[in-house]
């Protein structure tokens, strides 16, 4: 994304419900951390729960980018 400083690296989260191929995308951020990343992860259960979409195990499929900044801090949010 371009600002008055220069051109800055801007990072999100997508989360695909798989079941019913809805799409959730994260806040961004530009300095992303394990917490940030634990925060998204909460938000979009909360959200998936809110609409019904909850899986019965919290998360049946992790895909994750293979130029992946987060840590393993952020799976207990996804797997209760």
């Amino acid at each position: 994304m371009w600002t008055g400083k220069g051109l800055v690296d801007v990072y999100l989260l997508v989360f695909l419900h798989l079941g019913s191929r809805r799409v959730w995308i994260s806040p961004s951020t530009v300095q992303p951390d394990s917490a940030w990343v634990s925060l998204q992860a909460r938000n979009f259960l909360m959200v998936a729960e809110d609409m019904g979409l909850a899986p019965e195990k919290s998360c049946g499929t992790t895909m994750r980018s293979s130029a992946d900044n987060s840590t393993r801090c952020s799976d207990p949010a996804l797997y209760k």
